[in-house]
């Protein structure tokens, strides 16, 4: 499915336009929707995938975790995607006017697609851009095992895993939910408010002293991260 896609969106760009969102003539509309169906069975099969996950039981406890909390991330962020398709006020005033749109939906919350963007990644630089969020929530499932396979080659103590990657796993969460908020509320990623700042900043504090804590051995409290240098 994922192939596909990439192929759908390799075509449009030969073809020197827009894959995503573009609905300006048959052709454009047939390979949207042809996306859309794609990614719509991808994540019902990643859900398939996931609950077969949750009910496995793994050798390495620690790496079962990051793999079961990363699916749910990842599927949630994938489904975000969704809040893009949704008509802007523009483009419903041309439905009501022409009966006709170039295209339906977006990613930019307050503007339309195609303002400035941050190098190599495109995030728009003055307004909301839904794909910071979905690119954070996508990529949990390889942070969080990538995480648990650094804690393993370290020769943490498995508990202590454990917690580490539950720990990093409702921080990735948080992290997510907080640009989420921010893309909606038309806010570019380099140009947060206030309330933003000050929900990164907490969500940093919290991480910061859970991981602490969750590095902690039960029988020994007071041995905390140090180990990092063990071998």
């Amino acid at each position: 499915m994922l192939a596909l896609e990439v192929a759908i969106i390799d075509i449009q760009a030969w073809r020197g336009i827009t894959s995503h969102f573009n609905v300006a003539t048959l052709l454009d509309a047939t390979l949207f929707a042809v996306m859309g169906i794609a990614i719509a069975l991808q994540t019902g099969m990643s859900v398939a995938a996931a609950v077969a996950v949750w009910r496995e039981r793994f050798a390495d406890r620690a790496l079962g975790w990051a793999l079961r909390i990363g699916f749910v991330i990842t599927i949630v962020g994938a489904s975000s995607a969704g809040l893009m398709t949704s008509p802007t006020r523009e483009q419903m005033a041309d439905l009501r006017v022409t009966h006709r749109t170039a295209a339906v939906g977006g990613h930019t919350v307050g503007a339309p697609d195609g303002g400035p963007g941050l190098p190599a990644v495109g995030w728009s630089r003055e307004h909301g851009d839904l794909r910071v969020p979905h690119f954070v929530g996508l990529h949990a499932l390889q942070v969080l095992p990538l995480f648990a396979l650094i804690l393993g080659a370290r020769r943490w103590p498995e508990a202590a895993r454990v917690r580490l990657i539950v720990t990093a796993g409702a921080s990735h969460a948080a992290l997510f939910g907080i640009l989420l908020w921010q893309a909606l509320r038309g806010q570019s990623l380099v140009s947060p408010d206030s309330a933003t700042l000050m929900a990164l900043c907490m969500w940093a504090a919290l991480t910061a002293a859970a991981l602490v804590v969750a590095a902690a051995s039960p029988s020994d409290p007071a041995r905390v991260a140090v180990c990092w240098g063990e071998s």
